[in-house]
């Protein structure tokens, strides 16, 4: 114990002089094991948690029902990442630790059932204090901002740099419902390159809303195909092919147009489905249930104007290595007593 305090007294001068020196990234690497059978983790390592939550790609997850009355859902997939829960492959509805190796049946009744809630609520504890006891998952899961919609302006211009290679093979997107985003999709595009404004806007809209080019998406390599979009957590793909695309939806108005002329008659609106068996495609609802930007209390609605005001933020106010380094030594502290809990 003398040792522990030890390093963390030194930890602690490492803060003090952090003006004085570059912050080292030592915090992302595990420390040996603390006790036998429990593997060491990290809960600040945002790639294992990335890692956790695809494993929930099982259509058993997108019960819309485990609400808990107060807009939560505590046994989502992005719920059970943060606890270090990953899904058991081949299991219905059953999840296991990495860590310490337990194991958790988090099936329900149906929604109708009297005991519904009760259960749902014994489930919930179990996600909770269901590892085993030195296991550091049961009292340090990762930030709660993680399941929250991911508000990052370098990685939304990355994301939609690579959506513009698609081209005119991107998803036709009808705007009227996504107003309150049109500003931050200016300032995302403004920023892209010199392609058409149309394929530059929609890639941006599309990276704001939590889609990534499916032919370049590094964290799901076997899962990398050409012509589709991937989520930021590598569990929903869908093939564009599918979708009405710009360059469709382009010769269909040119074809309206053509046909109002002759005709001399008005035709408006947006058809749900085309004379092809296209459909529009909806950046938001083709998300799976569980998605935060499909949530009542963090959908698109209630937090684009937090992803603007943290946009402008970023661009006026960049951080500097005195910011940086202080924090880098935060994190350290905190991942060494991740595992002593």
């Amino acid at each position: 114990m003398a040792t522990a305090a030890a390093r963390v007294g030194e930890l602690l001068g490492d803060l003090s002089q952090a003006r004085k020196r570059p912050a080292e990234p030592s915090f992302e690497r595990s420390p040996a094991k603390r006790r036998s059978g429990v593997k060491a983790i990290s809960s600040l390592d945002f790639a294992a948690f990335q890692a956790r939550v695809a494993t929930f790609s099982s259509n058993l997850w997108c019960r819309s029902d485990c609400e808990n009355g107060e807009g939560e859902v505590p046994l989502s997939p992005l719920q059970l990442a943060r606890r270090g829960w990953a899904a058991v492959a081949g299991e219905e509805r059953v999840v296991q630790c990495p860590s310490c190796r337990e194991i958790l049946s988090l099936a329900l009744p149906s929604v109708t059932s009297l005991v519904f809630k009760q259960f749902l609520a014994k489930q919930a504890k179990r996600v909770e204090n269901g590892h085993a006891e030195f296991c550091p998952w049961a009292a340090s899961p990762c930030p709660e901002a993680w399941s929250r919609p991911q508000v990052d302006l370098v990685d939304w211009l990355d994301a939609a740099q690579s959506l513009c290679h698609l081209g005119q093979k991107l998803p036709y997107i009808v705007r009227s419902k996504l107003g309150p985003l049109d500003k931050l999709v200016s300032r995302v595009a403004s920023k892209l390159g010199d392609d058409v404004t149309e394929v530059k806007e929609a890639a941006a809209l599309l990276a704001i809303l939590g889609w990534r080019d499916g032919a370049s998406w590094e964290k799901a390599p076997d899962r990398m195909v050409p012509d589709t979009l991937v989520d930021i957590w590598g569990v929903r793909q869908i093939g564009l092919w599918t979708f009405r695309s710009l360059e469709e939806e382009e010769d269909r108005q040119e074809s309206r147009r053509v046909a109002r002329q002759l005709a001399g008659e008005e035709v408006e609106g947006d058809e749900e489905e085309g004379e092809d068996g296209k459909k529009l495609f909806d950046p938001v609802g083709e998300h799976l249930s569980w998605n935060p930007v499909r949530s009542k209390t963090a959908g698109v609605e209630g937090w684009c104007v937090l992803a603007n005001e943290k946009a402008e933020r970023e661009e006026k106010e960049p951080e500097t290595d005195f910011q940086q380094e202080p924090k880098a030594a935060l994190q350290r502290v905190r991942h060494l007593l991740d595992q002593w809990c």
